[in-house]
C-alpha cells in the first residue's frame, strides 16, 4: 500500500473557524474555536490533512516542498488525517515549529496525542470527542 499523501495548508483564523463549524461535531468545533481564538491570535496556522488519492503524487511533492521551505513558528498546528502513519509523519515534520504557548490540535489520533504529551514539551489544554488540544510549554526547537 502506498503512503497517504499529505497536504499542508496555511490558514487564516476566521476561515478556519468557519471550517470547524461546518466539519466538526459541535463540541469539538467550539473547543477548537475557543482555543484558537485565545492562543493562536494573529500567528501562523497550518492545517495538515490527507490529500486526494487521485493526485497523490502532486500532493506529495507540494507537501515535501512545504516541509523543506517552512521557517515560521506556528501558533496552531492542526493535524486531521485519520491515517496513523501519516499523522505520525506530519507530527515529525511540523511539531518542532509550534511556538512556545502555541497549540497542537489532533483529531482521531490518540496514539499521537500520547506521544506528544510524553515528550514533556506539550500539556493537555482540552479534550472533547476525538479532538485533543495540547499547548506547547517549551520553545520551538
Amino acid at each position: 500500500m502506498l503512503p497517504v499523501a499529505l497536504s499542508a495548508a496555511p490558514r487564516e483564523l476566521p476561515e478556519l473557524i468557519e471550517q470547524f463549524d461546518r466539519t466538526l461535531p459541535s463540541g469539538e468545533a467550539e473547543a477548537l474555536s475557543e482555543a484558537a481564538r485565545t492562543y493562536a491570535g494573529k500567528g501562523a496556522i497550518l492545517e495538515i490533512t490527507t490529500g486526494p488519492t487521485d493526485s497523490a503524487d502532486a500532493y506529495a511533492d507540494a507537501y515535501a516542498d512545504a516541509v523543506r521551505a517552512w521557517r515560521t513558528p506556528l501558533r496552531l498546528l492542526l493535524i486531521t488525517t485519520p491515517d496513523a502513519a501519516a499523522a505520525d509523519r506530519a507530527y515529525d515534520d511540523w511539531s518542532h515549529w509550534v511556538a512556545g504557548g502555541g497549540l497542537l490540535a489532533l483529531r482521531d489520533a490518540e496514539d499521537l496525542y500520547r506521544r506528544a504529551a510524553a515528550t514533556g514539551k506539550f500539556r493537555t489544554l482540552a479534550t472533547t470527542g476525538s479532538l485533543r488540544i495540547l499547548q506547547r510549554i517549551a520553545a520551538c526547537n
